[in-house]
């Protein structure tokens, strides 16, 4: 073939690439072209369906439990006073001049009670105290049909207990006492204490039918002071005579866990306002949280914080601060109440009539040199 058909034949496949490539250009061009038509068609269309905007609200924080208390001012002076305050060897007790003393002959007078048996009518216990010493003696006598055990010991002045005191150290031949407190350390001074005995003997141990005050003295709200094992503790030597009020909650919980005083006011620290609160369930169901706040030592008043809504008892510990028991909801998990038959009028037997006599002419040997 000769050079010029050659050249023309490269010319022609040339040419003919040349137009294959603008048309397969066009051809995407065209498709592409199309796609984004499509595209703007599509967006641009009104939906068939309508929309909604979902909006979600945000998590509703939990009630913080402390908005459900206040605050009361408590005078710092009223931190040595209440059912809880703590009298021993190292805390005096610090008179207020505000106790409601009553005598227990006038009570029983009032109450139209012959029940309980007192040395001298004219013995005194804080009013508080005697309505649930009252119903414990009536059972008692329900539960055991004996009529002899009386009240031997109640409230003392500090003149009182002083001569206690150094009678016993005479006594003794000692330079302290073990059986009688300090004059000024004494429960007896609080009028929140008080000693049993029986008649004609004033013998009273605390055993056979007696332990049923140990037993039970906790539903009216009393502990056993000085319980056996713990004179380390409280200083003083085991008295299965000597009750002290402070509660039905606190009593519930002291002898369920076989502490003392001393041992519970001390726990009670663990256990503050922003902190946990000690949950009693009494046996009657009665559910109650109790917590500690100090005493605001800078100033006069304490601002105590308290709940808004639910029943409370303050009480100072004598020590460094307060002790508030909440009154909650009962709860149906509580241990069954243990009743006792309903209250009625108890007539004296005849064998404490006859000892009434004798308890007339021993009434000045009645004052016990006990604590």
């Amino acid at each position: 073939m000769s050079k010029k058909k050659v050249n023309k034949a490269n010319t022609a496949k040339f040419l003919a690439e040349f137009f294959l490539c603008i048309a397969i250009i066009a051809a995407g061009v065209y498709f592409i072209k199309g796609a984004v038509d499509k595209r703007n068609s599509v967006g641009s269309t009104e939906p068939t369906e309508e929309v909604y905007e979902v909006i979600t609200e945000p998590p509703t924080e939990a009630e913080n439990p402390m908005d459900m208390y206040d605050t009361y001012d408590v005078l710092n002076k009223d931190m040595f006073k209440g059912d809880l305050i703590l009298v021993n060897n190292d805390y005096a007790y610090l008179s207020t001049g505000d106790e409601n003393l009553v005598e227990i002959g006038a009570k029983n007078i009032e109450t139209d009670r012959d029940y309980v048996s007192v040395v001298q009518d004219d013995y005194k216990i804080l009013d508080v105290v005697y309505e649930p010493m009252a119903d414990m003696m009536h059972d008692f006598i329900e539960a055991t049909d004996l009529y002899n055990v009386m009240l031997y010991g109640t409230y003392r002045s500090t003149e009182f207990q002083k001569e206690l005191y150094e009678n016993d150290l005479a006594e003794k031949g000692s330079e302290e006492s073990t059986l009688v407190a300090k004059p000024g350390y004494s429960e007896h001074e609080t009028g929140y204490a008080f000693d049993f005995t029986t008649i004609p003997d004033y013998d009273y141990d605390g055993t056979g039918e007696y332990e049923w005050y140990t037993k039970n003295c906790y539903k009216y709200g009393f502990i056993l002071r000085y319980p056996e094992g713990k004179e380390n503790i409280t200083y003083i030597e085991y008295e299965p005579w000597h009750f002290r009020y402070v509660g039905i909650p606190h009593a519930t919980y002291m002898t369920r866990y076989g502490i003392c005083l001393e041992e519970y006011i001390d726990m009670l620290h663990n256990y503050t306002y922003d902190g946990s609160h000690l949950e009693i369930i009494c046996d009657d169901g009665t559910n109650c949280e109790v917590y500690f706040f100090p005493a605001d030592n800078s100033a006069e008043t304490t601002a105590v914080p308290v709940p808004k809504d639910e029943k409370y008892e303050i009480s100072g510990n004598n020590v460094d601060g307060f002790i508030v028991t909440v009154y909650k909801d009962s709860v149906s998990s509580a241990p069954e109440i243990q009743e006792e038959e309903s209250s009625e009028e108890i007539q004296e037997d005849e064998s404490s009539e006859e000892n009434q006599e004798d308890i007339d002419e021993n009434a000045e040997e009645s004052e016990i040199t006990e604590e």
